[in-house]
């Protein structure tokens, strides 16, 4: 179905392109199975194109989008725990495997004190490193928070979090300075990179499949039942 929808939004003009990714937010932001979203939307962007082709609005078809999305919603197969785990997972690793070359970056263009590079060995003092790690789980956490906002104001809701981010950085900068900086942790880049990138790439294939095969489980059932 994410095939349909590209191939009807392709078709839309410009106010119900907007219409529809503002119900795409909104549909990405609930817990629904990955397979039920992309038919969802396939099955939206039909309806809007085909609004568009007899001349009429689809804004007024559908009156207020936030509720004509929420009662969607409330009809389709909610995502599985497992589903929910790997796209947690998903968004931990992705972090995680940023933030070696995010302290390398930040380095590269302030010259922290206590970090050293030799080559693609990155040398982090204790404290330092706890710091980081405490400021991307607040990236993570926030970002699951803030993407159920998005429907709502995009530039609102990135700015806040932006700056929910910048606030704990401070925050935990100051508490970090009362831990000693020993040990001093060295991290090989590109092993870190390959090591996050391999899970964060297991993870999004794992929440994929296991889509895929609840959406099939269920699809059974209903034969089935309809027999």
């Amino acid at each position: 179905m994410k095939s349909e929808y590209k191939s009807c939004l392709a078709q839309l003009d410009p106010e119900n392109k907007k219409l529809l990714r503002k119900i795409k937010l909104y549909v990405d932001s609930r817990h629904l199975s990955r397979v039920a979203k992309e038919d969802l939307m396939g099955d939206i962007a039909g309806m809007a194109l085909e609004s568009q082709k007899r001349g009429e609005s689809f804004s007024e078809s559908i009156g207020d989008h936030e509720i004509f999305c929420r009662e969607l919603v409330k009809n389709s197969p909610r995502a599985t725990v497992a589903e929910e785990i790997f796209r947690i997972l998903t968004f931990v690793f992705l972090f995680a495997a940023l933030l070696a070359p995010f302290i390398y970056a930040l380095d590269a263009v302030f010259d922290l004190s206590g970090i050293t590079t030799a080559g693609a060995v990155l040398s982090v003092p204790n404290a330092m490193l706890l710091k980081y790690l405490c400021v991307v789980s607040i990236a993570v956490a926030g970002w699951f928070l803030a993407f159920r906002q998005l429907y709502r104001s995009i530039v609102a809701v990135c700015v806040t979090y932006a700056v929910t981010i910048i606030v704990g950085f401070a925050v935990f900068d100051v508490f970090t300075g009362l831990i000693p900086d020993a040990p001093v942790w060295e991290i090989n880049l590109i092993w870190w990179f390959l090591c996050f990138g391999a899970l964060f790439a297991l993870s999004l294939t794992a929440n994929r499949l296991t889509a895929i095969t609840v959406a099939y489980q269920q699809q059974k059932k209903l034969r089935k039942l309809n027999k």
